[in-house]
């Protein structure tokens, strides 16, 4: 199927006209979305690849490496969009290759808090450095005015997703730097 027959489609009441009220393009604007999120995943894996690391674990090195506090394992969750069980077993496959470290908080002893090692915080930084690179050249294809608008549009968009997930957009963004506040 093509783009022009996904677009005519759903323009002329076919398979996606549940998009009601909504431009013809809603359709295909999510479709986009959803392109561009796993192509720039797979890139991150690859990119990552490179360092030996997933992509699951350079972004969970990346939060760990980028907190404004020590990360709990309970926050990564949320953050991953990973069931804790998921996140438990990523934990601790990275625990093993000696990029991360846990620990009890003192505070709360049922709290485990998770730190990057030497090892992880200088594979996070190649990993970053690589993918910076790249991510720059993917977004040096639109003017800075451009930049602001999908800005505005995206953070409008992430919250809207994010009320269907009972996430609140300002803690996920207190465990780490909004837009580039912070880096690894």
């Amino acid at each position: 199927m093509t783009e022009d027959h996904v677009k005519d489609t759903a323009t002329k009441g076919g398979t996606f006209d549940r998009f009601y009220g909504m431009p013809p393009t809603a359709f295909w604007n999510w479709v986009m979305i959803r392109h561009i999120q796993d192509s720039m995943w797979k890139v991150t894996d690859r990119l990552a690849g490179r360092c030996g690391l997933s992509a699951s674990q350079y972004i969970t090195l990346f939060m760990v490496c980028s907190a404004k506090h020590p990360v709990k394992q309970a926050d990564l969750g949320p953050w991953l969009f990973q069931e804790q069980n998921t996140i438990s077993g990523l934990v601790s496959r990275m625990e093993k290759k000696g990029l991360i470290r846990r620990e009890r908080s003192r505070e709360d002893r049922r709290q485990v808090l998770i730190g990057p090692t030497a090892v992880g915080h200088e594979l996070v930084r190649k990993a970053y450095e690589a993918i910076c690179d790249i991510s720059v050249d993917f977004l040096s294809s639109i003017s800075m005015d451009e930049h602001e608008q999908l800005a505005a549009l995206l953070t409008k968009l992430r919250a809207k997703a994010f009320t269907y997930l009972d996430i609140c957009a300002e803690e996920m963004d207190g465990l780490v730097g909004k837009r580039g506040e912070q880096s690894a």
